[in-house]
């Protein structure tokens, strides 16, 4: 029954994501007033909130969201009549660049802003995972290109979800290439097929949730995680402005040395935000970590790295909960008007204002500032329970305060304009 309705609301999601496509195709935000269509169309709605915010909210409890995805079940679709060639999952680094192909489309071609883009962005996802699944075997896209797939595979190690089976040899059909009685949570994409196919499967929950947090990274996993932590905090510090200026500053330097255009100087940004400023500091964090332990670099990067997966989540969970505070109130004219127009026409005439956040930013800000500090708490918990010798512990707790309190800084910065500063 489980498995049904899960692919009911598959199906359902993708046809509700296919007229998303057709929706937003031919519309485009434009200046000032007309710019309200990014937050009215449905389709930008849809999927830059619902879909995307929507998935980062949810990953702390599991990959619900790949158990109701319209792309992954795109995949599955076409996998059935496909070629079904193999697929080498060593290839997952794949997603790193993925989620920095989003990042750039939205950060330098502004495709969030527009209908139309957004509506070409879910066509070319779809495509490419109907490709994928006629030529290999299994949902090739999630494995290798998704771009949630990147977050996805970290966030959801807190989840107190598992997949039961009273035989651990049970073998069963898998999308993902895996054995579900013999797998990390975090690797299963909940799609419940395994429940059809396989006797004695269910979903229960998990008793130690989150010794999983403290689980080492693969050579991959180090690679995504240092993009996510880039994006990430780059996301973050784009609103507070004092931060914003200091980091920006050394690729401004460079571009004015070089006499870069202006269009260079966002890629610039990127390179920096994206792979230089995570590199520098995580390995300046396995530099310190070394004169405490004796392993060696990759060895230190494996064990410690995942210790940073709380924090850098609390940083997107603040960026996605404020988003959504602020933009939700759009939705009810979006599903009355899935175009859009129709609110822009009433706010030029006046006779609607545009809809306030769903909690006030009075008290809503309050919210987000507690969040890196439950996330420092869990860190310290999970430092205190998984490391074990006490100047490993030490060194972890320093810099995992100084982190802590760059997050608190940046919180008070944007939300709270410095008055506790």
């Amino acid at each position: 029954m489980l498995y049904r309705t899960a692919f009911t609301i598959r199906i359902l999601v993708l046809c509700l994501t296919l007229y998303l496509v057709y929706n937003g195709w031919g519309v485009y935000s434009g200046t000032n007033e007309t710019s309200l269509l990014m937050y009215a169309n449905l389709t930008c709605t849809g999927f830059w909130l619902l879909f995307m915010m929507g998935s980062i909210l949810v990953s702390p409890f599991g990959r619900f969201f790949c158990a109701l995805c319209p792309v992954g079940e795109t995949n599955h679709l076409f996998s059935k009549i496909g070629l079904k060639r193999h697929i080498n999952v060593k290839l997952d680094f794949l997603q790193g660049f993925s989620l920095i192909l989003v990042f750039i489309l939205v950060i330098v071609f502004h495709f969030s802003k527009h209908p139309h883009l957004t509506s070409l962005l879910i066509l070319s996802v779809i495509t490419v995972a109907a490709i994928m699944g006629l030529l290999f075997k299994g949902n090739g896209f999630c494995l290798l290109l998704c771009p949630a797939n990147a977050y996805l595979r970290f966030y959801s190690r807190l989840s107190f979800f598992k997949i039961f089976c009273k035989d651990k040899s049970t073998v069963s059909p898998c999308m993902v290439m895996l054995n579900p009685c013999n797998v990390k949570k975090e690797q299963c994409h909940l799609c419940f097929r395994c429940f059809k196919d396989a006797e004695g499967v269910s979903i229960s929950f998990d008793k130690k949730p989150l010794k999983n947090l403290a689980l080492p990274f693969s050579n991959v996993e180090i690679f995504i995680f240092s993009v996510l932590s880039g994006l990430t905090v780059m996301a973050f510090i784009r609103v507070v402005a004092p931060v914003r200026e200091l980091f920006v500053f050394p690729p401004y330097l460079i571009a004015q040395y070089f006499g870069l255009g202006e269009e260079h100087i966002i890629f610039l940004l990127v390179l920096f935000g994206v792979f230089l400023y995570p590199a520098i500091c995580y390995l300046a964090f396995l530099v310190l970590m070394r004169i405490f332990a004796k392993n060696s670099m990759l060895e230190l990067a494996k064990s410690f790295l995942p210790f940073f997966i709380p924090l850098i989540l609390s940083i997107h969970l603040i960026l996605a909960l404020a988003k959504m505070n602020a933009r939700i109130g759009f939705l009810p004219f979006a599903l009355t008007d899935p175009s859009g127009r129709d609110m822009v026409k009433l706010y030029l005439s006046s006779k609607i204002d545009i809809p306030s956040d769903l909690i006030s930013i009075t008290y809503f800000k309050y919210i987000l500032l507690v969040l890196p500090i439950v996330a420092f708490f869990l860190t310290i918990y999970l430092i205190k329970n998984y490391v074990k010798t006490l100047s490993e512990r030490t060194a972890l707790i320093i810099i995992q305060s100084t982190f802590f309190l760059f997050i608190e800084y940046c919180v008070v910065s944007w939300l709270f304009k410095g008055v506790f500063l």
